[in-house]
């Protein structure tokens, strides 16, 4: 079990790496925000599959942080998307 959760982190950082260039190189704010997501899901997921291998509890209030920090992100990238869009009409 504990190769199979040294996998998954293995593949996570390797998606979080890729959604990280993605923020960097993105054309548009859209792209942008979504591989933003993608990295907060993966910081997330990474942590989950550590705390499972592990056994850690201390994790759980933690994905919890990550996962409304990620929402919250998201939405004010959304309203900023769309009152900048407001501007250009």
């Amino acid at each position: 079990m504990d190769v199979v959760l040294v996998v998954v982190e293995v593949m996570v950082g390797l998606a979080a790496l890729a959604a990280l260039f993605r923020v960097v190189v993105g054309p548009t704010l859209a792209d942008r925000a979504n591989a933003l997501d993608v990295v907060l899901l993966a910081i997330a997921s990474g942590m989950a599959a550590y705390g499972a291998r592990t056994g850690d509890e201390v994790f759980t209030p933690l994905l919890i942080a990550v996962g409304l920090v990620a929402f919250v992100a998201t939405a004010a990238v959304a309203r900023y998307a769309e009152w900048r869009s407001g501007d250009e009409t």
